[in-house]
């Protein structure tokens, strides 16, 4: 119903002109706008007014006695503004009412997951059958986030977001449980008062946008970027009087209940989710547990594929990583060998990874090394690989990431640092055909650094299909041409297609407490 609909409505009531069809209108118009009835409101207030001070002659005022007719009519009207009164509160009542029968409780929170997100939700017993929806929390459920990114919506408006490894509990309306993880909250006015708790600190919001870092190994901390909160520290053998922190100030909780100054920092944080994209098929290496090669991911032919070290050895040794733990690549401590083809042909294909090289010895020949490849055995027979190319600057061999088709390849302008973890990303993006042409990005530390930012492949062709092709082998050199990578990788991903800009950041972008053992 229109304004002016609504309009003529009310004033064919006050007349008591309204036809049944008319009326059911309003009745419905009234019962589904919160407009609509402040508007309702303020109409017949104005109709009053008007036939009080109608003619300009206030029924009350002086001048001589007031006519019979004015009086028959205030009496009249008197009576169906009341009776308007008692229609509109029986309107707003079984508005309601209905509303309460047809619309359930809303979820405390929402919660909304990252394209590489891995989560788990768990509700208490009691709470498993009023909350069926997926990705919604109730008062007592708990949110478990092993890898990525997520976003929190809350019933009350506030809106979080958080770094896995997390562990996040709602413990009632408005007090969060952070047992662990690193989480950013933003609080609209209207839900003021909204408190997160974690083993070392109690915070309540004062309005505003703030983060924390809940820390197994070390104190929590409390970031303030706008307005205001108050913290009280679970820590020392007493209690201490609440602190209130401003904008652009941080605590970190110590073990005697008082509080270390320390620098606001953004950085640690997510305020929005990186990507949502849909990812293409994947397989991840993440190195760690007690099978080192063990591939995960999501790709049709995960659960068929074998993935070992070296025949006869089960000794991969393992290091600590950039998430969890690293693989120490190397002749004498292990390589990891596969029996999945690869992706063949001109097909679009993204690899990313952590990687970290010691530095050679002053007399070490500038050799390159293979960090992964399939395909032709050899340049020219459909090779694809992902090298590290050696270069000899000034007397001292230096590395530099480098996609390799066959003959072709593209590789960045800086050396990697030596002794530092870098996350290294190559995507290939095919034009089509299966012998297409195609533009390569490699992304170091999540930036773009490819030579002239993009460069195209005149052909490729992966080999996956003939006789001599090989399968994926990792940190095995080829015979006569390069030597054995000797470092350590970290967190590989192969994908069957290209990923953006967004799955890029989140992956260089590891939580600063990805290092540690999840909770258990």
């Amino acid at each position: 119903m229109t304004k002016e609909k609504l309009e003529s409505a009310v004033s064919m009531l006050m007349e008591n002109e309204i036809s049944p069809e008319v009326f059911a209108q309003l009745q419905a118009h009234l019962r589904a706008s919160e407009e609509a009835r402040r508007s309702y409101r303020n109409l017949t207030s104005l109709h009053f007014l008007l036939y009080t001070e109608e003619g300009g002659l206030a029924l009350d005022g002086p001048g001589g006695p007031i006519p019979m007719n004015h009086i028959l009519a205030r009496q009249k009207r008197r009576t169906l503004r009341a009776a308007l009164l008692v229609g509109a509160a029986a309107v707003a009542a079984a508005f309601v009412v209905s509303m309460l029968i047809t619309l359930p409780d809303a979820p405390a929170a929402r919660v909304k997951g990252s394209s590489l997100a891995d989560y788990s939700i768990t509700h208490p017993p009691s709470e498993e059958a009023a909350t069926p929806e997926e990705d919604a929390l109730a008062v007592g459920s708990r949110l478990r986030v092993n890898r990525g990114v997520i976003e929190l919506t809350f019933k009350s408006g506030v809106t979080g977001v958080v770094r896995a490894p997390a562990d996040l509990t709602i413990v009632e309306e408005g007090l969060t449980s952070l047992k662990e993880g690193i989480a950013w909250f933003e609080v609209p006015s209207r839900a003021a008062g909204f408190q997160v708790e974690t083993p070392d600190l109690l915070l309540t919001d004062l309005g505003t946008r703030f983060g924390v870092v809940s820390n197994r190994t070390a104190g929590d901390e409390v970031h303030v970027f706008a307005g205001q909160v108050e913290i009280e520290s679970r820590r020392g053998a007493s209690p201490l009087p609440p602190v209130r922190l401003s904008s652009d100030s941080a605590r970190l909780a110590k073990p005697d209940g008082g509080w270390e100054v320390v620098e606001v920092d953004p950085a640690q944080f997510f305020t929005a989710l990186p990507s949502q994209t849909p990812l293409p098929p994947y397989l991840h290496w993440s190195f760690d547990g007690p099978d080192a090669a063990a591939v995960g991911g999501e790709h049709p032919e995960r659960d068929t594929i074998r993935s070992s070290g070296p025949a006869g050895r089960d000794d991969l040794e393992q290091v600590p990583g950039r998430v969890g733990q690293a693989l120490r690549l190397g002749p004498s401590s292990g390589r990891i060998g596969t029996d999945w083809k690869g992706i063949g042909g001109a097909r679009s294909r993204s690899i990313a990874f952590w990687v970290k090289i010691p530095k050679p010895q002053p007399d070490a020949q500038p050799h390159d090394k293979t960090i992964l490849s399939w395909g032709g055995p050899y340049r020219g027979t459909g090779h694809c690989a992902m090298q590290l190319l050696a270069r000899d600057r000034t007397g001292e061999v230096n590395y530099t990431p480098s996609m390799v088709f066959d003959q072709f390849h593209v590789n960045t302008k800086e050396p990697l640092a030596y002794g530092e973890w870098h996350h290294v990303a190559l995507v290939y993006g095919s034009q089509g055909g299966r012998e297409g042409n195609g533009t390569v990005k490699i992304f170091v530390d999540g930036e773009n650094v490819t030579a002239d930012q993009t460069e195209r492949f005149p052909r490729v062709d992966t080999d996956i299909s003939s006789e001599g092709a090989l399968p994926l082998q990792i940190a095995t050199p080829r015979s006569g041409i390069d030597k054995w990578f000797e470092g350590a990788i970290d967190e590989l991903y192969i994908f069957d297609g290209r990923i953006g800009q967004g799955v890029i950041d989140e992956l260089a972008n590891p939580s600063p407490l990805s290092a540690q053992t999840a909770s258990p």
